[in-house]
C-alpha cells in the first residue's frame, strides 16, 4: 500500500496482464444472462454521475448555509479504477 493506493510488484503486473481476457473471448466464455444484463449495470454511470453532481452541488450550497462542516469525499469514498483488470475480467468475478 503506497498511501491509499495499492501498488502491485512487477510479478503480479505480469500475471494479470497474462491473464487479460478480450471483448469477443470473454463474450463468448459468459453466461448469456452476463451479457444481458451488462448493459443495464454500465447503463447507471450516468445517472449515478448526475447523482453525484447533484449531492456535491447540495453540499456547497446547503452545508454552509446551515453552518456544517463540508465532507472530503475522500474520506469516505475510494474511487478503485482497477487499472490492473480489464472491464470485461473483472465482470466474470467469482467464476474462477
Amino acid at each position: 500500500m503506497d498511501g491509499k493506493r495499492i501498488t502491485f510488484d512487477k510479478a503480479v503486473r505480469q500475471v494479470h496482464r497474462r491473464s487479460e481476457t478480450g471483448m469477443l473471448q470473454w463474450l463468448f466464455k459468459s453466461r448469456p444472462s452476463t451479457a444481458v444484463v451488462a448493459p443495464f449495470i454500465y447503463g447507471l454511470i450516468v445517472p449515478l454521475l448526475f447523482l453525484d453532481l447533484g449531492l456535491s452541488l447540495y453540499q456547497a450550497t446547503c452545508f454552509p448555509a446551515y453552518g456544517i462542516n463540508k465532507v472530503r469525499r475522500s474520506d469516505y469514498i475510494v474511487m478503485d479504477r482497477l487499472q490492473h483488470v480489464q472491464p470485461f475480467a473483472r465482470t466474470r468475478g467469482s467464476r474462477h
